[in-house]
């Protein structure tokens, strides 16, 4: 429901639009001028949320200070279609979660920008747009097709998709205020550019990329008849653009896939505020910002998902989701469908992106030069990071992994229990060079799950190459894991509680059984899944079953998580420390 005009904040406003009822979040000043206010729309990243990008941009708060509105839009499918589904990208990276059906994101945009310049007092001539990652490729569309309706454009972090390049040269150029804020160490839009060939050709023969950075701007300079005239070590501007045109880079010295805050924050220390070089791009002010330090470290990648019932007055759980190897945040929030169980029991979830598309759940600890990061570290990080900007409960925090995710959870378990809460390992096992950590840890919740006819991490455990060609164990059966965790948190070895599933009917072969260990110091839960794959129970179609194997589809495994998860919290002073 909308507000009255008059009324400050942030609140929800539902705007139908193409048969869907959209959503964004819209905040206007405290003070607000008798004539019309400039708007900043800014356009949240793949499976995040509207909410999310306010906390994370902190948009509002600068909103509140220099007199303009900014609206927070909410996807319809967790995507941005700038182009994506009439191209086929979408469904080719995203399986049956891809969808066929174009949805009129511009559109949606166009009808923000009507509803809140007739309601709310906002000034049609200022009007700009930014986003990150997949919502900064929608702006790049924006600025082709609705060059019109913004007073300026900004995107974060994403270079141009080869099918938005090739759209946008079908439709006749005009005048726009173009700025580029990327990191020279990204890891998702890489400045060389990127081929996925993993995809496969399209009908043409050609194949999907994301052109790279000079490329990007060669269009829109030749687009724009524009030239390139100046450099700072940050910096790259054009001059003699069409009239009314400007193209401009801010370059991020080491930075990452990021929409860098500034100050000193316990993760990316890029030494700028991407918020504040956007705004004074928009509104006339110094963007040339001088970057206070190059960041030599690793940057790390994350995303956010806030659901809309989030309250930042409120403390609010946390949920981190770990992916498998490879894999990256954005598969796994296509892999668990965790963000649909956030908007019904309110936490917030983060889905961070391992190195090198992996987490070193084990590699320091047998000498493998490949993964020598501190993964731990990382972690506990990235809780300090987040709790900057949302309200999080710190004894309402949790992490649950798949795969490789699942072995990290697996450590910190053993290495982090004073951070989270409680620990759900999904496709995974205990390795043996573990046990001295663990064996030093104390009891924690802990849920375990996996399918009997997993043929990536076998139900009787993980066997690698040694140094001399011999085929050894490396890591616990499923079933051992799960009987150390009782042993480690003083289970009785003798009580278990079964529970049998219904069987539903859409996964045959398959059948979810669960076993709770009794008189533990703190719980430990087993879900055997007899017949199914290394999946995500529930959640058919990413993963493919020629590959994976058979989804079980009688339970959700991240309701049956979050409903574990919700049963446990630290207490205030392990939470404290």
């Amino acid at each position: 429901m909308a507000q009255e005009d008059g009324q400050s904040g942030t609140f929800t406003l539902i705007i139908p639009h193409d048969g869907l009822e959209r959503h964004v979040q819209v905040h206007l000043p405290a003070e607000r001028a008798s004539e019309p206010i400039p708007l900043v729309i800014a356009l949240h990243p793949l499976y995040s949320s509207g909410r999310a990008m306010e906390a994370i941009t902190g948009l509002s708060v600068q909103a509140d200070a220099r007199g303009f509105a900014a609206a927070y839009p909410d996807t319809a499918q967790m995507f941005w279609d700038d182009g994506r589904v009439q191209s086929g990208f979408h469904e080719r990276v995203f399986g049956d979660l891809g969808g066929t059906t174009t949805i009129d994101d511009v559109g949606f945009i166009r009808a923000i920008i009507d509803t809140l310049s007739a309601d709310y007092g906002i000034d049609r001539e200022q009007v700009y747009v930014t986003g990150l990652h997949n919502g900064a490729s929608l702006v790049y569309r924006l600025a082709c097709e609705t060059p019109n309706s913004f007073a300026g454009f900004a995107v974060v972090g994403a270079l141009m998709w080869d099918y938005v390049r090739d759209e946008c040269e079908t439709i006749e150029a005009a005048p726009v205020n173009l700025l580029l804020v990327r990191g020279t160490s990204d890891p998702i839009f890489p400045s060389s550019g990127r081929v996925l060939a993993e995809l496969g050709e399209r009908e043409d023969g050609s194949l999907y990329a994301s052109l790279g950075t000079d490329i990007t701007l060669n269009f829109w300079a030749e687009r724009l008849g524009c030239t390139h005239s100046a450099d700072t070590p940050n910096t790259r501007e054009y001059s003699g653009c069409i009239e009314g045109a400007s193209l401009r880079l801010y370059r991020v010295l080491g930075g990452g896939h990021n929409w860098s805050q500034g100050g000193e924050r316990p993760l990316n220390n890029f030494g700028v505020n991407t918020t504040e070089i956007i705004l004074n791009n928009f509104f006339g002010g110094e963007w040339q910002l001088e970057q206070a330090a190059v960041f030599r470290d690793t940057p790390r990648q994350f995303f956010v998902y806030a659901p809309e019932s989030y309250d930042p007055e409120r403390p609010t759980p946390l949920v981190i989701a770990l992916h498998g190897r490879p894999g990256s945040g954005t598969d796994m929030a296509a892999i668990t469908d965790m963000n649909s169980i956030a908007d019904n029991a309110h936490f917030l979830v983060a889905y961070p992106d391992g190195i090198e598309q992996g987490w070193n759940s084990v590699g320091d600890l047998i000498g493998d030069p490949s993964m020598m990061q501190d993964d731990v570290q990382f972690m506990r990080d990235l809780v300090a990071e987040l709790s900057l900007n949302f309200n999080i409960d710190p004894t309402r925090v949790y992490v649950t992994g798949f795969s490789n995710g699942g072995f990290m959870t697996h450590r910190l378990a053993c290495e982090a229990s004073d951070v989270f809460a409680a620990f759900a390992a999904v496709g995974s096992s205990l390795y043996y060079v573990m046990r001295d950590v663990c064996d030093a840890s104390p009891p924690v919740p802990m849920l375990i799950m996996h399918g009997t006819e997993d043929v990536s991490i076998g139900w009787d455990g993980v066997r690698q190459m040694n140094m001399i060609g011999e085929e050894v164990q490396v890591s616990y059966s499923v079933p051992d894991t799960a009987l150390y965790w009782a042993a480690h948190n003083g289970c009785n070895p003798e009580g278990l509680h079964r529970r049998e599933y219904p069987m539903l009917g859409q996964s045959t072969g398959t059948q979810v059984l669960r076993a709770d260990f009794v008189g533990c110091a703190e719980n430990v839960r087993v879900y055997l899944i007899s017949g199914g794959g290394h999946n995500w129970a529930g959640v058919p179609g990413v993963i493919g079953e020629e590959i994976a194997g058979r989804v079980n589809m009688d339970i959700h495994a991240s309701r049956e998580i979050w409903t574990f998860f919700s049963e446990h919290r630290l207490e205030e002073a392990t939470a404290d420390t």
